[in-house]
């Protein structure tokens, strides 16, 4: 859809095809099938209503076939190695 200088509406014929929402389709084969949630400072320490959106969503993106991983300060240097996680605590004390 686009809009002129007055504002009118003009729908426009698009060739191309939308995007699937099937994850095995062509267009989702090739990106990698990971899903990265971070809770800074700890899954255990989060709210509730936090923790089960977490959950939730690491279950749906198991269900899908993807590989969700948690990462909090605790494990964050499993990542991003411990140089970049002390330069963070650095930052942001």
């Amino acid at each position: 859809m686009l809009f002129d200088e007055n504002d009118t509406e003009h729908v426009t014929e698009s060739k191309e095809k939308p995007p699937t929402t099937d994850l095995n389709g062509p267009e989702w084969t090739s990106l990698p099938k990971k899903l990265w949630v971070i809770w800074d400072s700890g899954f255990e320490d989060a709210p509730i209503v936090n923790q089960l959106m977490i959950k939730n969503i690491i279950q749906k993106a198991r269900k899908y076939g993807l590989n969700a991983t948690l990462v909090t300060r605790a494990n964050l240097h499993l990542f991003v190695g411990k140089k970049i996680v002390n330069g963070l605590d650095n930052v942001c004390t």
